[in-house]
């Protein structure tokens, strides 16, 4: 599971991701040197803005995912995370409270 990405991209558009994971496994084999094209993933799991939470979520479950790029038309317009999700499901519960 990645906990949090950073979106790779090339004239705007998205070719990859990299995961706080990638960063760690690279410097613990000694790769600080090393490229991001190559510690990236580059089939990358996406949400549609037009997805629903529950899309969202299952996305995450599929994939055994926590994080990802909300992306229309090849260009990256933001990231969801189980954390933002979680986070805002907490203060909506404590506003209702």
């Amino acid at each position: 599971e990645n906990s949090d990405i950073a979106a790779v991209l090339n004239e705007g558009i998205l070719i990859g991701v990299v995961t706080d994971w990638d960063i760690t496994r690279a410097m613990a084999q000694n790769a600080c040197d090393v490229k991001l094209d190559r510690i990236m993933t580059k089939n990358v799991i996406t949400a549609d803005p037009n997805y629903s939470m529950i899309d969202i979520v299952s996305e995450f479950e599929q994939y055994r995912i926590s994080a990802m790029p909300v992306v229309e038309n090849g260009k990256v317009l933001g990231k969801v995370s189980v954390d933002l999700i979680a986070q805002r499901h907490i203060l909506h519960n404590l506003k209702e409270s």
